[in-house]
């Protein structure tokens, strides 16, 4: 019915690419050291994880049944009791 579009061959290389830079960037300035290597590790693989969880799943699919919405039940509404009118 619906494929969703694979996770980690987007988020791994958005982190790869998230680490790079800031390597780069702080090789460039001359501040690379072991600390600052493990602050930009975990930033990079914080980066990838708030990605996969916000942005995905995406799925891939007919245009008719995105048009359609999701389903729901008429249900799963609030249950809010109403006092009895007077009579």
């Amino acid at each position: 019915m619906f494929d969703p579009v694979p996770v980690l061959p987007v988020v791994v290389p958005l982190g790869v690419a998230v680490l790079a830079g800031l390597l780069w960037s702080l090789h460039r300035r001359g501040r690379l050291s072991w600390p600052r290597i493990v602050v930009a590790v975990s930033l990079a693989v914080y980066v990838a994880g708030v990605v996969a969880h916000t942005v995905f799943p995406i799925f891939r699919g007919s245009p008719q049944a995105r048009a359609r919405g999701p389903t729901t039940s008429r249900s799963c509404r609030s249950s809010t009791t109403r006092s009895p009118t007077p009579s």
